[in-house]
């Protein structure tokens, strides 16, 4: 008969020791100790996934997309605190496309591939039947228009609908002063724009440019959106009646505009102090070609440049540290090595406009529309559909967000 084998015991089994049996104690454990909680998912963790989504490039289609996914996550990309941190950590946002002026009213055309890119019926500028709009300039965002009929001012945020009106000032009426030219830009100064993030709800201010009645005197004037007034016009002289149409140039603290005849110089306004001045060319550039454009030198200073038929000539302004301003060459482009087009392509070409935060050019000819970067020089062909040849481009640059009428129609 085989014989029991008893279990070993050991000093934990002894009932004499007054101590529980294996089985007992793994109960009472469960009893007296909890779990510890599951460390939450990274997904489910708002501060983590925010540290995430920073992370993603500012394409037009990143944020809506992300909106997209479920309630929580458009809640926190909606979320203005995040919105600046995005804005702040991607300091320059993507040009997105070009405003042009069509038919007494402004319409946009998207520069972006699938799918990035944007129909122009998603950034709509609102106009009456019989109004009759000049496109005045684009930046931080905004877009600026002037209703000749009713004579106010629009400017509009494309990206969240919202739109502010204002009546120009009393002394622009027409007969003592007349409406030239304008620009809108960030409230918040130059430091405060790269650190305060985002644009759309932050202040902004409209400057205003006229020409006199004797039409030997430029005026400029302010509208702030946080006093919501004019402020105190300041002027200066200009050599001969001119215009300036086209659209300004920010380069540091100041506004830079170039009068039709180029030699009656360039006008500068000093957002500092708020004051206006006029300032010559360069003595040794060809008035002849009629194809200029402020442009950000390579110290970031003042620069322009001139289009020639197979050349981009360009100066820069030097200040010496007597406080006395020169122009100095800076250098000569061929074209050739740019597009590499032919001679009679390249000498019909006209600049349609500037990119002052990428440093971009946008010419035209018969071949397209180009893109050229001044810096690295190159190019890029946006080709001849849906882009105006007989109008300014106003390049817009913005932040996607999920607010209002803009992610209903992205997503």
């Amino acid at each position: 008969m085989a014989q029991h084998t008893p279990w070993p015991k050991s000093s934990s089994d002894s009932t004499s020791s007054g101590c529980p049996k294996p089985h007992m104690t793994r109960r009472r454990r469960r009893r007296q100790c909890s779990s510890p909680a599951p460390p939450p998912r990274a997904l489910e963790d708002d501060d983590l996934l925010a540290d995430i989504l920073l992370r993603l490039p500012p394409q037009s289609s990143t944020l809506p997309r992300v909106s997209a996914v479920c309630r929580s996550w458009r809640r926190l990309v909606s979320d203005p605190g995040f919105l600046g941190r995005f804005r702040a950590r991607h300091r320059s946002l993507p040009l997105l496309g070009v405003f042009m002026y069509c038919s007494g009213h402004p319409i946009f055309r998207s520069i972006m591939e699938a799918p990035d890119d944007i129909s122009y019926r998603r950034f709509p500028l609102w106009h009456n039947k019989g109004d009759n709009w000049d496109l005045l300039g684009v930046r931080h965002g905004r877009v600026l228009i002037f209703n000749n009929k009713r004579r106010e001012f629009l400017v509009c945020d494309p990206a969240t609908c919202d739109r502010r009106c204002m009546a120009a000032p009393p002394e622009f009426d027409g007969k003592k002063i007349f409406i030239c030219n304008g620009a809108v830009l960030c409230g918040a100064g130059e430091q405060g724009h790269t650190q305060h993030g985002e644009c759309h709800t932050g202040p902004f201010q409209l400057v205003l440019i006229g020409i006199g009645e004797d039409e030997r005197r430029a005026f400029a004037c302010v509208y702030s959106s946080q006093t919501r007034e004019w402020g105190d016009l300041t002027s200066t002289t200009i050599r001969y009646p001119d215009n300036t149409t086209d659209a300004s140039t920010l380069i540091g603290g100041s506004l830079y505009w170039v009068l039709e005849d180029i030699e009656s110089g360039i006008l500068e306004f000093d957002l500092g102090p708020q004051s206006l001045d006029r300032l010559d060319i360069p003595p040794d550039m060809d008035t002849n070609c009629h194809n200029y454009q402020i442009i950000l030198a390579e110290d970031g200073g003042l620069g322009i440049a001139a289009l020639r038929s197979f050349s981009f000539d360009m100066w820069e302004r030097k200040v010496a540290n007597d406080g006395v301003a020169t122009w100095v060459p800076w250098k000569t482009v061929k074209l050739e090595e740019i597009t590499g087009l032919s001679r009679d392509v390249r000498g019909n070409m006209i600049i349609h406009g500037y990119d002052e935060e990428g440093n971009v050019i946008f010419l035209r000819t018969d071949a397209g529309c180009f893109m050229v970067e001044l810096e690295s020089m190159k190019f890029r062909n946006l080709g001849k559909q849906n882009f105006l040849t007989t109008c300014a481009f106003h390049p817009y640059r913005s932040l996607y967000t999920s607010k209002g009428r803009f992610l209903s129609l992205c997503i």
